[in-house]
């Protein structure tokens, strides 16, 4: 990963307002502007991420949290309208740069590509 300003470039709406609401302000701001890049360990206490853990045992950490949200597995369309709802702001603006997209084909998947 390289930040965008490293390379003279900037983030669409839609990707700033999805970061916006995913990070806290400050670190938003640290990452959009200055490319700051962020470690685990750095990012636990902001509440970015859940948990933070050794190489080794990454695994199964994430089979263990696999296993805890299994359950609702089932209603895995409920949860895509949770969340939908709760990053609305960051989806509109993704979806309104998808329309834009349109009319050069970039919405079109390429079976095998």
């Amino acid at each position: 990963f390289v930040p965008g300003i490293d390379l003279g470039l900037t983030y669409s709406n839609g990707m700033s307002r999805l970061m916006e609401a995913k990070l806290p302000q400050i670190l938003h701001r640290d990452f959009i502007v200055f490319g700051q890049r962020f470690t685990a360990a750095s990012l636990l206490p902001h509440g970015v991420i859940d948990l933070a853990v050794p190489s080794e045992e990454v695994l199964s950490q994430a089979t263990a949290k696999a296993q805890s949200l299994r359950s609702k597995a089932m209603h895995r369309v409920a949860l895509g309208q949770i969340k939908t709802t709760m990053y609305h702001e960051a989806v509109a603006a993704l979806r309104l740069e998808s329309c834009a997209f349109r009319p050069m084909g970039f919405d079109v998947v390429v079976p095998g590509e």
